[in-house]
């Protein structure tokens, strides 16, 4: 899931209220206003939907604001006031702040979003998910979903990495134990996701959760050995490797306190691998979020790559910026190494690819089908960005994530669509996917089985 920032035009707010008291208990909200409201914005014809989710804090509040319709989820409040003079609250990933005053009679939250200098008019009511779904799960998709795959694309900066049909191994080493999410690995994995006409996987590891808290911070040596021989495994079967950083959240929280401790797990890391063949690729770190951001990924990244580049001075190196975000991609300064990769993920429409996924806050629910033309104009939006990020910066990024919930109440033929337009529209640029995920979360396999369809439908790039 990937978080955007938000543009005048598709302004979101939120907010709560803690003894709010505008004229007198019987027209205030109650103590029941923490939870869901909805509201839109709507300028020069469009109308950008909102959900507001708050909670209470101890003695303050806390909250998120979402804007479906952009795709940005889970975006946190900050100062958020309720006083006898109305009630505010700020919104800092987008420099925005909202006020507004209880309206007895209507029920409803009325103020103004500012930001940029603008102010425009936006009125909260209870509410939240779901927005109404009027599209039907056996509807025909649009025209022109169907996406012909092209050549890879040539880079001219940086290595020419071919990735070929990919597959995240998820929910394995990347857990607190590799049996807490689903199965553990098997050597026949790699033999089975082969067989499948699978060239690459993504090997999410929590390296962090198996590495000691102070230095010199060496990570469990059978958690490595273990870690070196699923690698080995899936090399032995033909298959390259992108060896990725995964759920290091402390370094999330504090960048600058988990600095020296990120260095040295990829240290030790780009040691134990410094023999790998050339088919095995680092992936710097999955999805930085909290602390971390665009402004500060690099100042992070510089000396894990440093160390890196001591015992590895070719390895391929994959690189995300916030969030893997498509646009924050697009802003990203991009190390300057020559066998670096740039890496971004793709699960949009989140009301599509989360639906009853019960980690999401709130749950997306089930009902939203993929394939309208609004869904494929979606996409386009996002292959016009990549196209263009292409040719300015001469770089192929790679499409590390993307992938639906697999809710038994969402037909697996809408999960085939998604997965065969998705794949296929990216190759249609050159770019190539790593659909997640194998056996957990988001599977495409079941026991003994690739569910039907689903490897079938991924497409990629032409040689």
């Amino acid at each position: 899931m990937s978080h955007r920032n938000l543009v005048l035009t598709a302004a979101v707010l939120a907010g709560g209220l803690s003894g709010f008291r505008a004229h007198g208990a019987e027209d205030r909200p109650s103590a029941a206003v923490v939870g869901d409201w909805v509201g839109a914005i709507e300028e020069g014809g469009q109308r950008l939907r909102i959900a507001v989710h708050l909670r209470r804090d101890g003695e303050a509040l806390a909250g998120v604001v979402d804007s479906p319709d952009q795709g940005a989820f889970g975006l946190p409040l900050a100062n958020i006031r309720a006083t006898a003079a109305g009630f505010s609250f700020d919104l800092p990933s987008v420099q925005g702040r909202y006020e507004a005053q209880w309206d007895p009679a209507r029920q409803v939250l009325t103020g103004g979003w500012s930001q940029a200098g603008a102010t425009l008019p936006l009125t909260l009511k209870r509410g939240g998910y779901p927005f109404p779904f009027s599209a039907r799960w056996d509807a025909p998709p649009a025209p022109g979903l169907a996406y012909t795959p092209a050549k890879a694309a040539r880079p001219r900066v940086g290595p020419r990495v071919r990735v070929g049909k990919c597959v995240n191994i998820s929910g394995a080493l990347d857990a607190p134990t590799e049996s807490a999410w689903g199965p553990p690995i098997t050597d026949d994995d790699f033999t089975i996701i082969k067989a499948a006409g699978f060239s690459t996987v993504r090997l999410p590891v929590a390296f962090s959760r198996h590495a000691a808290e102070a230095a010199p911070y060496a990570i469990d040596p059978v958690f490595l050995a273990r870690v070196r021989h699923v690698v080995e495994q899936a090399t032995a079967a033909g298959l390259n490797v992108m060896l990725d950083m995964h759920n290091y959240d402390a370094v999330m929280r504090d960048p600058e306190g988990q600095a020296d401790r990120y260095t040295a797990l990829w240290r030790q890391v780009a040691t134990r691998f410094a023999d790998a063949p050339p088919s095995v690729w680092f992936e710097l770190l999955n999805e930085p979020y909290d602390k971390l951001d665009n402004d500060n990924l690099g100042r992070l990244y510089a000396p894990a790559l440093a160390a890196i580049r001591q015992t590895n001075p070719r390895r391929i190196v994959v690189v995300g910026p916030q969030w893997n975000n498509l646009d924050k991609m697009l802003a990203f300064a991009m190390p300057n190494d020559p066998y670096v990769v740039p890496s971004f993920h793709y699960y949009d429409p989140f009301l599509f690819t989360h639906q009853g996924a019960a980690w999401a806050d709130p749950t997306p629910p089930i009902g939203r089908p993929f394939g309208s033309a609004e869904d494929k104009a979606e996409l386009d939006r996002g292959l016009d960005k990549v196209r263009g990020y292409i040719a300015r910066t001469g770089r192929v990024p790679i499409l590390g994530e993307y992938g639906v919930q697999d809710d038994p109440r969402v037909p697996l033929a809408q999960r085939v669509r998604y997965y065969g337009a998705v794949s296929a529209a990216f190759a249609s640029v050159g770019v190539d996917s790593c659909a997640w995920g194998y056996r957990t979360g988001f599977r495409l396999r079941d026991g003994d089985h690739w569910l039907p369809g689903l490897v079938e439908a991924i497409k990629t790039t032409r040689p």
